[in-house]
């Protein structure tokens, strides 16, 4: 069991601490870590061989997702003989799709297997850890004022130990949920105030990172935590969310002295779109963009394009920043609409009565990083940190977690 432990720990550091793209700033090595986590990913299958029990629970607990997979790799594929066009990026695709269904289904069975011995609660505590590390990395590189990952068009913005800014509010949003889902699961208070603190700190951190996204993912969070616990704390809930509002506030003058222009802009643009101002100017140019993808469905609606294609198409600029666009228009209508069936299926789940307060915070807040940022990134299936959310999610959905006592089934 400690092997499996070990690998976990490997696992976390090199998907959280995202080290491909350490080694590529550092060494400019692409994918240096990918062949090593992914025979690590392999070798925590392999353990469990001797186990099927195992293989077929994970198997049952990720069976809409593989058919997903499985359905996106096949119906692309088709469609690229269809379309006739065969490009690297096809390859490339059925590659990150392979690894990320290896990756998943390692992630989910060490995590099932793990909490028999050290309890759920204790692993998703450490996934905290990690998370909480990585996003405060982001403060570190604002402090020095160190500009690592620089967009000319856009001015500068601080990602930390990300693929890109955008990435690294992602991560800070996901952080965010497991501290508040912790929150309510540790009794001593001098955790409790610590994580109050890391909450506000890595607000801030996402705040940083100048992505609209993360910031409309925080109040939607925010909001959904209060809704979610509403009944059991309530005054609580209100006076944190009037400190932390008071906070930003008392901040907001001195923060906006250390913004240039671009950065100045960017913050604009997020409080135009929460008035409703939604145009090519206020999403950086995605507006045309997700205009583009959807004349270029059109044209293909029910076969797409196939796997690679749809996104190098120059009406596109290389990215159509969109994760439904980008299912529909490589794989077909068909393939989008499972996609949104299981996140619809997930959110019946998390109605489920049988739920705790705390557990349908974390499902619901799931469906709602992946239904927001499906809107705003095409890659948020191969985003490592979003597997294990997901692997943690589908332990949670189908078990009960308990401190003292091994995961029982729902």
């Amino acid at each position: 069991m400690k092997i499996q432990l070990y690998i976990f720990i490997l696992l976390l550091t090199l998907f959280t601490f995202n080290l491909n793209g350490v080694a590529f700033l550092v060494y400019r090595i692409n994918a240096l870590f990918s062949i090593p986590a992914l025979l690590l990913a392999l070798f925590a299958i392999s353990l469990n061989i001797k186990t099927p029990k195992n293989l077929e629970y994970v198997y049952w607990v990720l069976k809409p997702w593989l058919y997903f997979f499985m359905i996106y790799i096949v119906l692309g594929t088709v469609s690229l003989f269809f379309t006739g066009i065969f490009r690297d990026s096809s390859l490339d695709i059925f590659r990150s799709l392979i690894t990320t269904v290896i990756v998943i289904f390692s992630l989910t069975i060490l995590i099932f297997n793990l909490s028999k011995q050290y309890g759920f609660l204790n692993l998703v505590y450490l996934f905290t850890l990690f998370l909480t590390i990585a996003t405060l990395f982001i403060l570190v590189i604002d402090y020095f004022s160190l500009r690592i990952f620089v967009e000319d068009k856009y001015g500068s913005r601080n990602p930390g130990l990300f693929v890109n800014p955008n990435d690294g509010g992602l991560v800070g949003v996901i952080t965010y949920v497991f501290l508040l889902y912790s929150l309510k699961t540790v009794k001593r208070i001098f955790y409790r105030v610590c994580i109050i603190i890391a909450c506000v700190l890595v607000v801030y951190a996402t705040f940083l990172t100048f992505s609209k996204a993360a910031l409309i993912g925080i109040l939607l969070v925010t909001f959904l935590y209060i809704i979610t616990h509403i009944k059991k704390s309530f005054f609580k809930l209100i006076l944190a969310t009037v400190f932390v509002l008071f906070f930003f506030n008392s901040q907001w003058d001195t923060i906006k002295q250390g913004l240039d222009k671009n950065q100045l802009r960017r913050v604009l643009d997020f409080e135009n779109i929460l008035t409703g101002e939604i145009d090519n100017e206020t999403t950086t140019g995605r507006s045309e963009i997700n205009e583009n993808a959807w004349y270029l469905i059109s044209e293909k609606p029910f076969a797409g394009y196939g796997l690679g294609n749809f996104q190098n198409i120059s009406m596109l600029k290389g990215a159509s920043h969109n994760t439904y666009f980008q299912i529909w228009g490589e794989a077909g209508i068909i393939t989008l609409i499972i996609f949104v069936f299981i996140l619809l299926k997930t959110i019946r789940k998390g109605l489920d009565s049988v739920y705790e307060f705390n557990d349908k915070f974390l499902i619901f807040s799931f469906i709602l990083i992946i239904s927001l940022f499906s809107l705003v990134s095409n890659n948020i299936l191969d985003n490592r940190v979003v597997n294990i959310f997901l692997a943690i999610t589908a332990v949670i959905i189908h078990t009960k977690p308990s401190d003292e006592n091994p995961l029982c089934h729902r």
